[in-house]
């Protein structure tokens, strides 16, 4: 694979209304931060990402070390061998409600350009690419041949 894939891109939504519902499949639950936490999302995210160097210091660069801000912005992985079974849809649905209720009323993210069925899914939750540059638009134009799900 060549760095070509690598892009990062970034995707907005332009409000949270009318937002897709789905709920964890039965025998999974969703649970926000605990202190602690850190530890298993770079267990689970060195597993999920081939492609950046994980660490503590990249979470806390990311999110910070806040505890109280970090139980409302919970940073969300899925481990690989539990990706395919219909968790994403209710993880995604459950943060965009979340950003609801602590009065936001837009959501914003990142991921990289070779991660296809993840722009799918966020598509079809209502997203759109976040462009800000030609560069921006170019890499959308060569995507949007390849995406199947867009709204």
């Amino acid at each position: 694979m060549t760095n070509d894939h690598l892009i990062p891109i970034s995707m907005i939504r332009t409000d949270l209304d009318d937002l897709p519902d789905y709920e964890p499949p039965a025998r999974y639950t969703i649970q926000w931060y605990k202190e602690g936490d850190e530890e298993h999302w770079v267990s689970i995210h060195k597993q999920a990402d081939d492609f950046n160097n994980i660490s503590l210091n990249l979470f806390r660069k990311i999110f910070g070390s806040d505890i109280e801000l970090l139980k409302q912005r919970q940073c969300y992985l899925i481990a690989p061998e539990m990706q395919g079974i219909g968790l994403f849809k209710s993880l995604l649905s459950c943060i965009c409600n979340r950003l609801r209720v602590f009065n936001h009323n837009q959501a914003y993210l990142t991921t990289l350009s070779i991660r296809l069925p993840a722009i799918n899914l966020y598509y079809q939750f209502g997203f759109i690419p976040d462009i800000r540059s030609i560069q921006d638009q170019e890499i959308w134009e060569n995507l949007n041949k390849i995406i199947t799900n867009k709204k």
